[in-house]
Order: structure tokens, then sequence, then C-alpha cells
């Protein structure tokens, strides 16, 4: 089984383009690329302003496709206790399975005491993981990520894009944070390689970001890993049998 775990649904940018992505559009890319599941997150102005909306459209994609479908919902940590009663009902009402939030988008620093700590905190009363984008300064550096691993070691956190440029960073957190998941999407493949070398084939997460990046390429980066020593039932983990581990399918 293969799972992207990072698939946009909604509006969004791509090269200062913007993109409407339907779940017809993630539909017919899922299954060129032999991809069974994807989980689905808000973009755009539905990740900062519209919550609501963006949580709507992608349970709306989860109801209408529940075997290819998994959702993934957000709230602007600026609205305070309102993102937490948002949050609450992405999980409660929506049925949606976890957590995605943007610093760069939503207007935060990653581990702002004040807007973050709530946000894993509900997180962890609702059992389900969070996917942290990084990787942008200096909102989103993933020394970051290693601050919040460490405060909140029973969290189900991931590092989205494994730090994308900042991979020297990222080896020091990865070894540091056991703990901590990673998603592969947009970081080159000498980082996805450290991540395999240093033993995190059982935590590490395909993801396309797409339409940002597409699921051809990003499926090749996890299988070449296959040519610096990755075993079949570690590519297969890594692809698809670790996100199921993680969000329970």
């Amino acid at each position: 089984m293969i799972v992207d775990s990072h698939v946009h649904i909604g509006t969004t940018l791509n090269h200062f383009k913007a993109l409407k992505i339907t779940a017809d559009d993630v539909l017919r890319q899922m299954d060129a690329n032999g991809v069974d599941k994807a989980l689905l997150c808000p973009a755009g102005a539905d990740l900062a302003i519209t919550n609501r909306e963006g949580n709507e459209l992608v349970a709306g994609a989860v109801r209408a496709h529940p075997d290819r479908f998994i959702g993934l919902g957000s709230a602007n940590p600026w609205r305070g206790k309102e993102a937490l009663v948002e949050l609450d009902h992405a999980v409660n009402a929506l049925g949606l399975r976890g957590f995605k939030f943007h610093s760069l988008i939503q207007g935060f620093h990653l581990n702002d005491p004040l807007l973050v700590y709530p946000l894993i905190e509900k997180a962890i009363e609702l059992h389900v993981p969070i996917y942290f984008h990084c990787g942008t300064p200096i909102m989103a550096m993933p020394y970051k990520m290693q601050d919040l691993a460490r405060r909140f070691p029973q969290a189900s956190l991931i590092m989205g894009h494994r730090g994308w440029d900042y991979h020297f960073d990222v080896v020091y957190v990865e070894e540091n944070c056991r703990d901590l998941w990673i998603e592969t999407s947009k970081c080159e493949f000498v980082n996805v390689e450290h991540s395999y070398n240093v033993g995190n084939a059982g935590r590490m997460l395909y993801g396309s970001d797409y339409p940002i990046s597409s699921m051809a390429s990003e499926l090749a980066k996890i299988r070449n890993l296959k040519e610096v020593g990755a075993t079949d039932e570690q590519i297969a983990a890594i692809l698809g049998g670790n996100a199921a581990r993680l969000f329970g399918l």
C-alpha cells in the first residue's frame, strides 16, 4: 500500500500561480502513480483564514472517497480558544484524523509557547498526529521542531519536508529526537538517504506536497533508496506502512 502523506486540496499557489485542486484532480494523480491513499490538508486561505471552510472541504472529499482519502484539519493559532474549538470540531464532528499547520502561511513561530503549545496539547488530548511545515526561515526552522519534540515527547509530531533546505540542521535534530516522524517531500535525495542511514526508516513518511511537487518524482526518490541498501520491506514501510501505523489505517 502506498500512502501519500502530504497532499493539498483547494486553492494554493504553485510558482506564484493560483491553482484550484479538486478531489478528482488528486484521484487522477493517485491512479496514474499507483498511490492507494492520500492525506488531504487545506491550502492557502483555508489554512490562513477560512479554516472551517477548508476543514469541511477536506471532510467532504473524505466522505465521498473514504477508501482513498484521510483528512487533516487546521485552525490558525492566532484565533486562540476559537482555534481549539475548531480543532475539536475537525476531529469529533468532521472525522478528520490529524492536524496540519504552516508557520509561514498562518504567521507564527513554530515553537511559540502561547500559540503552538495549546495546539499540541489539543492533539495529545484527541490522540491525533500533527504535521508541521518545516524549513522556512526564520519561523519554521528545524531546531524549533526539536524544541517541540523534546517538550512534548508524548505527541506524534511530523516534520514536514525533512526540514527542506536546512538539511545540515536536520542531521542533529534526527539524532537528538528519535520520536519525530519525517515527511520526505521537496528535500533532496541525499537528505532522504541520511534519514535512512541514521536508522529512521521506521519513521519516514513518503509525501508529495502535490501540486507543489509531483507524486512521480517524490515516489522515485523513495524507491531510489534501494540503491543505497534499503530493503524492499523498508521501502514499503516508508511508502505506506509507517503512515498506516501512525494514522491507524
